[in-house]
């Protein structure tokens, strides 16, 4: 019995089957016995034709879903292909489409800690300086109401006063933080009251600029009333806007004030922000130009006001850190912030105190006055 040689492989790169084929022979046993005349036996075995060197690459023509590319996944033995999810996509449940991935879960920040007494004596320390703030801003507004005293320029800082003091004294109140909603409101009133302060240095900013760039004679360019109106409710306005879109990240865990890891952070700072580029703006404006005298001007309301606008530049920034630093040290729990923020805020009571009194005529004339009465007392 003379077989035929094997024929070349079925598949061309792959898998396949080889036959070759012999004439049968009139044998009673064996697997040629069933042959009967002149028919042929075939015998068929598998063979690879797969060669990963020469063979063209299975990507070719492989289509992809949308978002997916092919990749060639071949061995020595078979051709392979899949597809792979690309521009950060993954594949869905079906493994059909590619899709974006859910989002992360956050790893939840670890709560800082402090011991036990060194956090005693940071919050003895910032209360402390929020306390001496208190103290000379309540002085000042004691004097200037004895003195009644109430010029546009004096309701302007009184009323930034007040809400200064506002904020501290909301600061002063012992946090209970297992009271979520109670820790809200203080976080609320503390971004009111803060808020309306940087409103009312950017309306001290206007009156001033308006009387040192000849804008008006006297008593700035809006009354009493309407400084009180626009302080106050610009203000309240844009605090209501941001609880009404922000109320949840108020308060927190560990304090009452602001949480740094979520939008409330950007919604409370560029409000802020805002207010303190315009503020310094006005500023620069009123001393940067040679402005054309205006016949008529209170000259006494001019020089005050001259001196609000250099005040301004040295309150306004220290009220500014001392509501970031008070804000980080909260947040970090960290005792060199708290050192800053008493430090900040035992200079910035002493500051107001001082410029808010030089600054202002009535108590100038009153200062010049009792100076003069002490020097005749004192040569007689």
């Amino acid at each position: 019995m003379q077989w035929s040689t094997w024929s070349e492989c079925s598949a061309n790169c792959g898998r396949g089957m080889v036959i070759r084929f012999t004439q049968c022979a009139k044998v009673r046993n064996g697997p040629l016995s069933k042959c009967e005349g002149d028919q042929y036996f075939t015998h068929t075995k598998n063979c690879n034709s797969w060669n990963k060197k020469t063979c063209p690459s299975p990507c070719e023509g492989y289509e992809c879903m949308d978002f997916g590319a092919c990749k060639d996944v071949s061995t020595d033995e078979d051709p392979a292909a899949v597809c792979e999810c690309q521009m950060g996509k993954i594949f869905s449940d079906t493994g059909l489409e590619c899709v974006d991935p859910p989002p992360a879960t956050p790893t939840p920040r670890p709560i800082p800690t402090m011991a036990p007494a060194v956090k005693t004596v940071s919050t003895g320390m910032s209360k402390s300086a929020s306390t001496i703030l208190i103290i000379f801003v309540g002085i000042t507004l004691a004097l200037f109401a004895a003195l009644r005293v109430f010029d546009p320029a004096r309701v302007i800082q009184m009323n930034m006063e007040i809400s200064l003091i506002m904020a501290h004294l909301v600061y002063l109140i012992p946090a209970d933080y297992s009271m979520i909603w109670f820790c809200r409101m203080i976080s609320i009133l503390i971004h009111m009251f803060y808020t309306t302060t940087f409103v009312f240095m950017f309306l001290e900013a206007l009156h001033t600029y308006s009387l040192v760039a000849f804008v008006v004679k006297k008593d700035g360019m809006m009354t009493r009333k309407q400084n009180v109106l626009t302080g106050w409710g610009t203000g309240i306005g844009v605090t209501f806007i941001v609880v009404s879109l922000q109320y949840k990240n108020y308060g927190g865990e560990y304090h009452c004030w602001l949480q740094m890891d979520t939008p409330l952070m950007i919604a409370q700072y560029v409000p802020i922000i805002t207010l303190v580029v315009l503020t310094l703006t006005l500023i620069e404006a009123a001393g940067a130009a040679d402005y054309r005298k205006l016949p008529g001007i209170d000259q006494k309301q001019q020089t005050s006001a001259k001196i609000m606008q250099r005040s301004n530049l040295i309150i306004m920034p220290m009220v500014l850190f001392s509501f970031i630093i008070g804000t980080m040290a909260e947040y970090e729990q960290n005792f060199g912030l708290y050192g800053t923020f008493t430090l900040i805020n035992g200079i910035l009571g002493g500051s107001i105190f001082f410029f808010h009194c030089t600054g202002n005529e009535t108590v100038r004339a009153k200062l010049v006055k009792a100076y003069k009465t002490i020097i005749k007392k004192e040569k007689y």
